[in-house]
């Protein structure tokens, strides 16, 4: 005789999670933008700090090349091939694929971002950047930002909508921790274990939430399980017939971000988003127009491109944060590398496109510039980005994004 074992939090997690829904408070009802459209919210963080000085750069200035010899970008005799996103400013040629995003005002940069953490630890300013309240968080702290803001858009009035949020990789990370549970998505899985939650569970889950709201969520849970399975195992047989290959998170960048992309232009359930590439700590060898920089920057730009274009119309209501958790130095070191600076860049993506490709606060780089003697200063707090380009247009107001931002 099978015994159900009457814990609330245990018991939802075994009878919802084989669909990615670890708990009907996930099921929380958001609200539609203006449009009347379901928005969506991707976060791609680079962990390891990405050398933006290399994305994005001063190209005409002289004090960028004597500090780079060796891992420089756009260096006389390598020919003319950098996309000018604005005068004196050019982005690295590895990164071409996000050009059609550029022309279109669908794609941004904010240079000189990022937390103000001037800790140069790569565990510090993560935890600093995912927690999003600033310097002064304290230790244990388990709101992360982005699942704070998916409270939020749970708790909007505008429609009756469900929405939820996920992540790919093999943790929790910190920036989707919090009250608003948001769902683990293997995209190597294979198949889904229990697709079906047969009555007598169902039965047993709604006794445990007797009030009519509750239960009436649990309900839909169960009903919504088979479309969210079927769902994630149709965009991955998609991308397995289109690439003849099974879709791996590590193996190719771009499948995942479109299986990814399959996934959140349904809205609802996977209307928030969270991915991490690692491996951008390129202490040595770092390369320049070519080489391993290159090669990370060539994968990230085609793997965004893929993303927008698979999004399909969802696209117009779709905003793509991509952040590191700070810069690297202006300065290349002895072994062709970089090490742990301070500032950053951010880099949006959005349907709904962006006034200018240059956003926030600028600067010319130079010697008595640069943050320290050594790094790109932060001129733009990250949290400010969000609250003027990204938020509002999650339909979020400014009391919301207040509380989102602990501002």
């Amino acid at each position: 005789m099978h015994h159900f074992q009457h814990n609330r939090r245990k018991l939802l997690c075994s009878g919802l999670s084989a669909c990615g829904l670890s708990a009907v408070s996930q099921l929380g009802w958001g609200a539609e933008n203006a449009g009347g459209k379901s928005p969506r919210l991707l976060f791609v963080f680079l962990r390891g700090a990405c050398d933006t000085d290399s994305v994005l750069f001063q190209a005409d200035n002289a004090f960028y090349h004597d500090a780079r010899p060796s891992i420089g970008i756009g260096r006389p005799g390598l020919g003319d091939n950098l996309l000018e996103i604005a005068p004196g400013w050019a982005l690295h040629p590895a990164m071409s694929a996000i050009s059609p995003l550029i022309e279109q005002k669908q794609w941004a940069f904010v240079p000189f971002s990022g937390s103000g953490d001037n800790s140069r630890s790569h565990f510090k300013a993560q935890d600093t950047m995912e927690l999003g309240l600033g310097l002064n968080y304290k230790e244990g702290s388990e709101q992360g930002l982005l699942n704070r803001i998916l409270q939020e858009l749970q708790g909007g009035e505008k429609n009756k909508q469900p929405i939820g949020g996920i992540f790919t990789g093999s943790a929790n990370p910190l920036i989707c921790r919090g009250k608003a549970d948001m769902s683990h998505v293997d995209l190597t899985q294979k198949k889904s274990g229990n697709a079906e939650l047969d009555n007598r569970q169902l039965q047993a889950l709604k006794r445990l939430y007797a009030d009519p709201e509750t239960a009436e969520k649990v309900t839909l849970a169960a009903k919504r399980r088979e479309e969210v399975t079927t769902t994630l195992m149709n965009a991955r047989e998609a991308m397995e017939m289109e690439h003849g290959a099974d879709v791996r998170s590590a193996a190719n960048l771009t499948q995942h971000f479109e299986a990814l992309a399959s996934l959140m232009k349904q809205g609802g359930l996977f209307s928030v988003g969270f991915t991490e590439i690692g491996g951008w700590d390129t202490h040595i060898n770092q390369g320049n127009d070519v080489g391993q920089l290159a090669n990370k920057l060539r994968d990230l730009s085609n793997a965004v491109a893929a993303y927008s274009s698979t999004m399909g119309s969802a696209w117009q209501q779709t905003q793509v944060v991509i952040l590191s958790e700070f810069g690297r130095t202006f300065r290349e070191n002895g072994n062709k590398g970089t090490d742990h600076g301070h500032g950053t860049t951010l880099m949006l993506a959005s349907g709904a496109g962006f006034a200018k490709p240059l956003l926030g606060e600028s600067l010319t780089i130079a010697k008595d510039t640069l943050h320290e003697g050594r790094d790109q200063p932060v001129l733009n707090e990250y949290r400010s980005i969000l609250a003027k380009f990204i938020l509002p247009r999650m339909g979020l107001e400014k009391a919301a994004i207040q509380r989102c931002l602990q501002v």
